[in-house]
């Protein structure tokens, strides 16, 4: 669409006053008949449908917000390529992490029918089976040397051991059972719910 304003010399907030003023003018200068160098018909059929136009209120608003619009850049063919190159990067990426994704997932699903699986129950059975046996042994080696030391009154007096000889194991063991309460009933369950 031509500009009407520019033809006449006028901005786009020319009043209807500015508009007819400046067709006034304009007319004098291009009029076939005027009989001066300047006479210029397509000029004047130029000026005369600017005015036409624009003395309208309603048509010169319309026009006045179609020539202040903001000027969109049409993107050059770099541009269009680099955002071309830039959207195929991003796709790549997204397809990368939704396989991510589903690997992840297929990967859950497999531990979740393994957990559930009877060769799971039965590792965890014979788990904590083995976690008791250890238990019951390093009590055992608490227990035991305590009840030998007790009861060593009965022989005498030369085959009898020091205190020494009975609390070593006694204090192994007890170092045994709380390394094993903590590992079994504290670290283990805690780095399984971490996974």
């Amino acid at each position: 669409m031509r500009n009407y304003f520019a033809i006449l010399g006028l901005t786009s907030s020319a009043t209807d006053a500015d508009v007819r003023s400046a067709y006034r003018r304009l007319v004098k200068k291009y009029h076939p008949d005027a009989g001066t160098t300047e006479s210029d018909e397509a000029k004047f059929i130029e000026v005369t449908e600017a005015y036409d136009y624009l003395v309208d209120p309603a048509r010169r608003r319309r026009h006045a917000a179609y020539i202040d619009r903001p000027v969109v850049r049409q993107p050059s063919v770099d541009e269009l390529r680099r955002r071309q190159e830039e959207y195929q990067r991003w796709a790549q990426r997204e397809e990368m992490l939704a396989r991510i994704r589903m690997k992840k997932h297929a990967e859950r699903q497999a531990e979740e029918e393994f957990k559930n699986s009877l060769s799971f129950k039965m590792l965890r059975i014979f788990d904590n089976f083995y976690n008791i046996v250890f238990l019951i042994v390093c009590a055992s080696m608490v227990v035991i040397p305590i009840w030998k030391y007790f009861h060593q009154e009965e022989l005498p007096i030369d085959q009898r051991k020091p205190f020494y000889f009975f609390m070593i194991p006694a204090s192994l063991g007890m170092l045994f059972i709380g390394l094993g309460y903590y590992y079994f009933y504290i670290y283990k369950p805690d780095e399984n719910e971490s996974e």
